[in-house]
């Protein structure tokens, strides 16, 4: 038996609050603020206890995917030898989601792959070293996949990305997810229906905790959580974690997102951003207590915020200065996230009438959001400035829903 998924998901781009998605950092804010509090109130509520620590973030219709074939071979029976592990074919690919195979071209495509017979324990580590996103999801579902009543015999397996790597989009948490959600797809096909989860909110909130644990293997320490989540979901929202460990999701009105669509570019500097450096080097100062990185995380939280609830009730002055805010408190506090190029760029945005911009993701690379007045003129301008600096843009647009999971005939 052969089965066939097709996943996508979207990237995301991050408004305001980034880096107060990786736990505990929420947590230490929370309980510092609550000591403060204390101390000046002196059991006076003289006024609310404000310990809201949010991220912001909009889903992008520049999405991942993957394609997942996996050719199933009866169980053995229990004298028979053991369960041999699958030979996995593996192929990376640019194009558009549209071009994606049929399964009527799987097998044509199997020699133009890379082979990796996970019986070989060499070819398993090559697997790893190549594919570490696919390898993981990979391991991770496995054991689901050789269940009581069949065993993987094939699996082949194909991604690709509309965004550019090392944009800070989020590609690789968006993969991730993409990649999961296929595999938990092949699973429910083959399980019985009380093995089967249901694919709502709570559901996806727990594959986005699997996924920001498994992403923080990969790196070697602590990963945040939103990009996961604008993956998952889509959609213009702000995400909390909360000290039970769960996390709230707050979808914004529904009209912030043409306005946002129109008034803002993604500018792409060239350069790769590697969040696993940065993140390391900015988490350090905090986790060790000291003053100035305490105070950033602490800027960092009440701007986004405010700049979370401009955006919810209309204020677009507010909302552009808040988004601008988040990326001069964090430059301004750690040189390492800029560089020479992106200065250069944020110059020609103010020159050709930017009102605001940021760099997404950890910065130091990749794609730079600018906020400007909405009017064509002010686009186009903008456009051939960065054109003659040599950058291009990529299309801005919300992604009204997050990962989607198709069987495929």
């Amino acid at each position: 038996m052969e089965v066939t998924v097709h996943a996508t998901a979207p990237t995301r781009m991050d408004l305001a609050g980034g880096t107060l998605d990786i736990w505990p950092v929420p947590q230490i804010l929370r309980s510092q603020m609550t000591a403060e509090f204390v101390q000046e109130q002196a059991g006076a509520m003289a006024r609310p206890l404000q310990q809201t620590i949010v991220t912001l973030n909009a889903g992008l219709e520049l999405r991942t995917f993957c394609l997942i074939t996996i050719r199933m071979i009866k169980a053995r029976r229990a004298d028979s030898a053991q369960f041999q592990a699958p030979k996995v074919f593996v192929s990376t690919s640019d194009e558009a989601i549209l071009a994606m195979p049929t399964t009527n071209e799987t097998d044509n495509l199997y020699p133009g792959s890379e082979l990796f017979d996970l019986a070989n324990p060499k070819e398993a580590q090559r697997l790893f070293n190549s594919h570490p996103l696919v390898a993981t999801a990979l391991l991770q579902s496995l054991p689901e996949l050789q269940g009581p009543l069949e065993t993987a015999e094939i699996i082949w397996i194909r991604t690709g990305s509309q965004v550019p790597r090392g944009s800070g989009l989020g590609g690789s948490s968006s993969l991730l997810v993409a990649l999961l959600s296929a595999f938990e797809k092949l699973h429910e096909t083959n399980a019985e229906p009380s093995q089967t989860r249901a694919n709502c909110e709570d559901s996806l909130k727990q594959l986005c905790q699997l996924a920001c644990g498994l992403e923080a293997g990969l790196l070697g320490g602590l990963a945040g959580i939103q990009d996961h989540l604008g993956a998952a979901f889509g959609g213009l929202a702000t995400y909390e974690l909360l000290p039970s460990g769960n996390i709230t999701r707050k979808a914004l009105p529904a009209e912030a997102i043409p306005w946002l669509e129109q008034h803002g570019l993604l500018l792409h500097s060239g350069g790769e951003h590697h969040s696993g450096n940065t993140n390391g080097q900015i988490l350090r100062g905090f986790f060790e207590g000291k003053n100035d990185s305490v105070h950033l995380f602490r800027e960092l939280a009440v701007n986004a915020a405010s700049t979370a609830q401009a955006l919810a009730r209309g204020d677009h002055t507010s909302f552009s200065q808040g988004a601008g805010r988040d990326w001069t408190l964090r430059r301004n506090a750690f040189a390492l996230l800029t560089t020479p190029r992106i200065e250069e760029l944020m110059h020609q945005a103010t020159a050709s009438g930017a009102t605001s911009a940021k760099v997404c993701g950890a910065a130091a690379g990749g794609v730079i959001l600018v906020l400007f007045d909405g009017t064509p003129s002010t686009k186009n301008r903008l456009i051939e400035g960065f054109a003659a600096l040599g950058a291009s843009t990529l299309p801005l647009r919300i992604a009204q829903s997050g990962v989607t999971v198709t069987d495929l005939p």
